[in-house]
């Protein structure tokens, strides 16, 4: 993993919390998988076939708590890189990703939204407590399991297909679910 710090700045105040964020820059070859968990913000995933193996975040995070604010990113033996930036009380930011195609994902939120933009076909399981999540793939069928507790769930040019290879788990509690796909 090649770490890049951009900017920032962290304040130790007299109570013990941690006051800080600014903007990150990852790389990392060669992964099985990519999960990112944010409080609040935005998470942006898009896959490129050209990538080859390369997968690029950036992380635009701030708040204020006793766990890092800049957001703990953990590489497992698994092959999976986890970015947890749930950790601070008052504060989110912004995640970006870009994938190669086909690296599955999984994407936690609690307040914001989530965009997937595929170019080819990947296992996604995405869930939003508050908030949209949009999902742009390859048209066809999928293993669809799409829920939102409040707002809408729509298809155009997916459809489920049990035997299907790819699965799209995705799921709101209150916020508006799509999956458009692209021909």
């Amino acid at each position: 993993m090649d770490r890049h710090i951009t900017m920032g700045a962290l304040l130790t105040l007299t109570t013990g919390c941690v006051v800080g964020g600014g903007e990150q820059a990852l790389r990392f070859d060669d992964l099985q998988g990519l999960r990112i968990e944010l409080g609040s913000g935005d998470i942006t995933v898009v896959s490129e076939r050209g990538r080859a193996s390369r997968t690029d975040v950036f992380l635009d995070l701030g708040g204020i708590g006793e766990k890092n604010v800049r957001g703990e990113i953990t590489e497992g033996a698994d092959g999976w890189v986890t970015v947890d930036a749930r950790g601070s009380i008052l504060g989110g930011g912004d995640i970006e990703a870009w994938v190669p195609s086909g690296l599955p994902v999984e994407l936690l939120l609690e307040r914001g939204d989530v965009t997937v933009d595929l170019d080819g076909r990947s296992d996604v399981s995405a869930c939003v407590a508050a908030g949209d999540l949009e999902v742009f793939t390859p048209s066809g069928g999928y293993v669809l399991q799409l829920e939102a507790g409040a707002g809408a769930v729509s298809t155009d040019e997916v459809w489920h297909d049990p035997p299907a290879a790819t699965t799209l788990d995705l799921c709101v509690g209150a916020g508006d679910l799509g999956v458009v796909g692209l021909r």
